[in-house]
């Protein structure tokens, strides 16, 4: 086993000479890594890092008291953390399951950039990688799935044990005399891993004895199988998506100031645009495909990556989230965009302090500077690329910024009477995200449609317009 073993990490790491943080719980799996490790590198290129979770009393501490007399006995430093991983679970509202590995794989990742190693090992073995299946079958999953684990992953962490089983582990131990902790849980059905090893596991042996065997063989086609449909894939989100600087840059196009506004506000946010209309043209399912592999790349579930799809196939409009972004298909276009976008306030007040005529604020994403000027003779109609001006003489101080209302309604310049904010954004082309996110200059102690002085950025009441008359200004520019 452990000429198999060595040849194995050299061919993962590729390196003569590499440092390795070693997770290690006291249990077989991860004392026969850390025996096999010592065997192949030098003590002074591995730490053992083990974390007491606290979850089984005194048998916890046992197995951190065991730890690190293995760790002295083979002459590798030793790291431990203790951590309370029930309240965890309860302040972020995860599983003990999920909360014991996020509070591990953080450590782990800490402990690796600061001792300045290359890999963190972890025991995993092929019949974890069958347990991970099987769990990832009845929880639902993609093809990414179905491959299992990796023996080596872009996060650094180093699996040198998942081409052997737990019986080969055993054996090994056994043939050493290398003595181990049993965590007496693993005898328990509370979590559903060992619900899987425990009893699903033991009844698909009775129909193939070498399942554990058959199901990593599986999980190699169904690695060959992503690789291959991941290249198809990105084939044709290359053909079909754009960035969103890129779009951005198409809107820009367009001229105006609607169109400034609209690429201010996806040039940095926006992340990909894909064009869904012409994708659907390719089939349903392969349409279906590159989304779920667009919406998953950034965090998004099965489910609400199902939905989009079956969004884009019907041509209505769909909207989901998660922290980090937000994705919207509509148009025929599948847009996703940072989450931070639509982080705007409900109400921001404008008022100049005495003797100051300029006051500046954030309004989301955008950047406003408010300048009170005197009317000099020329300035009637005056635009400029970033600013507009509206005369200030019957404004009533504060005015309010806030966001879109359903039902607002707006005098735009050069029209006589009012119209629905939403038909006047139509009329624009404006995309129904951005203009969730443009926000109106309000004098409150008027009535609507009144009451709108100017979209900022955007356009000017007709009633505020300048006119030879006006005394003085107030000029609005983003930033």
């Amino acid at each position: 086993m452990f000429y198999r073993f060595n040849k194995n990490l050299q061919r993962l790491t590729g390196e003569c000479k590499c440092r390795i943080v070693v997770a290690v719980s006291g249990g077989p799996d991860s004392i026969c890594l850390l025996h096999l490790l010592c065997r192949s590198l030098s003590g002074e290129s591995l730490l053992v890092a083990h974390m007491n979770f606290n979850l089984r009393g005194t048998e916890s501490d046992a197995d951190e008291l065991f730890v690190r007399e293995i760790a002295a006995r083979w002459g590798v430093g030793f790291c431990c953390k203790s951590v309370d991983t029930l309240a965890y679970s309860r302040e972020h509202s995860l599983s003990v399951e999920m909360a014991a590995r996020e509070l591990r794989y953080g450590w782990f990742e800490e402990l690796r950039q600061k001792s300045g190693a290359d890999y963190v090992a972890v025991a995993h073995n092929a019949n974890d990688n069958a347990e991970t299946l099987l769990l990832n079958l009845c929880r639902g999953t993609g093809i990414k799935g179905l491959c299992g684990m990796r023996e080596l992953d872009g996060r650094h962490i180093l699996r040198p044990l998942l081409g052997f089983s737990r019986a080969q582990i055993e054996s090994y131990l056994k043939q050493n005399s290398i003595p181990f902790r049993t965590d007496s849980t693993n005898a328990e059905n509370t979590f559903s891993r060992n619900r899987i090893r425990n009893s699903v596991l033991a009844e698909l042996k009775q129909i193939n004895p070498s399942v554990i065997s058959t199901l990593n063989k599986n999980m190699e086609r169904f690695r060959m199988a992503s690789a291959v449909l991941e290249r198809a894939a990105g084939e044709l989100r290359r053909k079909f998506s754009v960035s969103g600087k890129e779009y951005a840059g198409r809107i820009a196009d367009r001229g105006g100031v609607a169109a400034f506004l609209a690429a201010c506000l996806s040039e940095c946010r926006i992340r990909e645009v894909i064009d869904t209309a012409s994708l659907a043209k390719e089939g349903k399912d392969v349409c279906g495909y590159v989304m779920y592999e667009v919406l998953s790349g950034y965090g998004f579930n099965p489910s609400q990556c199902s939905d989009m799809a079956s969004a884009a196939e019907s041509a209505e409009s769909k909207r989901i989230e998660n922290d980090a972004f937000v994705a919207i298909a509509g148009r025929g276009l599948l847009k996703v965009y940072d989450a931070a976008l639509f982080a705007v306030p409900d109400s921001v007040k404008i008022d100049f302090q005495p003797a100051c005529n300029t006051f500046e604020t954030a309004f989301g994403s955008l950047r406003l500077r408010f300048s009170l000027l005197p009317y000099e003779k020329g300035m009637t109609g005056l635009r400029e690329e970033r600013s507009l001006f509206i005369t200030a003489d019957s404004l009533h101080f504060p005015l309010l910024l806030r966001s879109v209302q359903p039902g607002d309604r707006f005098s735009p310049f050069g029209l006589g009477g009012s119209k629905k904010l939403s038909d006047y954004y139509t009329d624009l082309k404006i995309d129904n995200a951005i203009r969730r996110l443009v926000p109106l200059l309000e004098d409150n102690t008027k009535k609507s449609p009144d009451n709108i002085v100017a979209l900022p950025g955007l356009e000017i009441s007709n009633r505020f317009k300048v006119t030879s008359e006006s005394r003085t200004l107030l000029k609005i520019t983003l930033l």
